[in-house]
């Protein structure tokens, strides 16, 4: 489980110990251009900056769910108000359409 604690630049794992197999709490922090965590697999492999351990991994995954339901809810927004502004033009064609018309026939509304 990953829970965020600072947007974008502190996340709090929940993992299972390999050994003991009861959970342990590690912290996922960025330093600008890296991601960096205190679990002991990270720590002992952290000189290779593409090392990536498995909670770095979770809070990448999570980063990309969450940023992946913003662009839809960001794609649904832009949609509904493509809609909105699509139903305003139909209304000011009928609007228009009946204003001509009226123009042209005068007589038919008397």
């Amino acid at each position: 489980m990953v829970w965020e604690m600072e947007e974008g630049k502190k996340w709090i794992v929940l993992s299972l110990d390999s050994t003991s197999g009861k959970p342990k709490q590690y912290c996922v922090t960025t330093n600008g251009y890296r991601l960096l965590c205190n679990c002991p697999h990270f720590l002992n492999n952290c000189e290779d900056v593409n090392f990536v351990c498995k909670h770095i991994q979770a809070v990448l995954q999570t980063i990309g769910k969450k940023t992946e339901v913003t662009k839809r809810t960001k794609l649904e927004d832009r949609i509904k108000k493509i809609e909105d502004r699509i139903k305003k033009l139909e209304d000011d064609m009928e609007t228009l359409e009946m204003n001509v018309d009226y123009a042209i026939n005068p007589a038919n509304y008397a």
